[in-house]
């Protein structure tokens, strides 16, 4: 234990070093998406905080400022979760704006510190604060990542971020088994968050690799809105929707282009796989038609649009329209 508490200065030192580094390159490196960067920069001030926390191993006082330096690091260490969650949510929605309860992320972490200020096992209860956070993210994150950002760069900086954060929190479980292993946590803090966000953001940004994928994917967009803006036009044109046995490759080969091309297309600029594109527009037609006619029965429409199936029909028809068929019929009749 006594040689253990010997090199906590020089830890604590060395990280908060690399901290203040990480904090400089984030906010002078240009290439770096900037859209969240406050929250980023909190995560790496929150990090800096429970990294200091080692010199209250040598102090051994309750001098006020050693209170404060726990303090401040487990408050920081409790938001961890909450400035991950919201430097996603900034990132990847463009409508996001930060609300008077968001606050509460901030607020909740100091209630939570003076309820446990005597309570045994305080690390347990932080660990579960946050895991509840990273949850919360992940499932955005999968939801949300790789749907709003076609940038193939940014995706890995989104997803490295995610990991670098789960493994401070694994790491953090480590004293559950032995205070000694509170060395070991600090090597993986700073290895894997300090270094690797450096090297990762200077191999990646730095050095402008990320320029190549932007050319590239701007490129291809203009690709892909083309081939759905034909698409669409020839849908509308031929009405070739209408046949039940229209496939990829048909449609493909009717506009010219390859099937890898059209299904791309479809799935970067439509966000869906070529049955689900196909079947909205024949769903969107068919709520044309029901309200500009009422003299046919659903099965008849259903089939006469190309779907093989009712049951197809009708859970295409409310998944789109958020009514069966025959309640969608009702109240547009009654509208009129």
């Amino acid at each position: 234990m006594e040689n253990l508490l010997i090199y906590m200065p020089v830890i604590a030192s060395v990280g908060a070093i690399n901290g203040l580094f990480a904090l400089l390159f984030i906010n002078s490196n240009k290439a770096i998406p900037k859209k969240s960067i406050l929250f980023l920069n909190l995560l790496i001030v929150a990090l800096i905080l429970k990294i200091i926390y080692s010199f209250t191993f040598v102090i051994r006082s309750n001098h006020i400022l050693t209170q404060l330096i726990k303090f401040s690091s487990y408050y920081g260490y409790l938001c961890f979760g909450p400035l991950l969650y919201l430097y996603y949510n900034k990132w990847l929605n463009s409508k996001f704006t930060f609300r008077i309860y968001h606050f509460a992320f901030f607020i909740a972490p100091v209630f939570l510190l003076i309820y446990l200020a005597n309570r045994p096992n305080k690390l347990m209860y932080f660990q579960i604060y946050n895991l509840i956070f990273f949850v919360v993210t992940f499932l955005y994150l999968r939801r949300n990542l790789f749907k709003q950002i076609k940038h193939v760069v940014n995706i890995r900086w989104g997803v490295s971020l995610f990991v670098g954060f789960i493994l401070i929190w694994m790491s953090a479980n480590l004293l559950f088994i032995h205070f000694n292993l509170y060395i070991i946590e600090f090597t993986i803090l700073l290895s894997v968050c300090f270094y690797f966000l450096i090297y990762y953001a200077t191999a990646t940004y730095w050095f402008k690799k990320s320029s190549k994928y932007a050319v590239r994917n701007t490129a291809n967009n203009n690709v892909n809105k083309a081939i759905i803006q034909k698409v669409t036009e020839t849908l509308e044109k031929t009405k070739v929707y209408k046949n039940s046995d229209l496939s990829l490759p048909k449609l493909a080969k009717l506009i010219n282009v390859n099937a890898h091309q059209l299904s791309e297309a479809i799935n970067v600029e439509r966000n869906s796989n070529f049955n689900e594109f196909i079947n909205a527009f024949r769903i969107e037609a068919i709520t044309k038609a029901l309200i500009d006619r009422n003299d046919f029965t659903i099965a008849s429409i259903a089939y006469d649009y190309g779907f093989n199936s009712i049951s197809t029909f009708n859970s295409n028809f409310k998944k789109l329209t958020s009514y069966t068929p025959s309640d969608f019929i009702k109240k547009y009749s009654i509208n009129n």
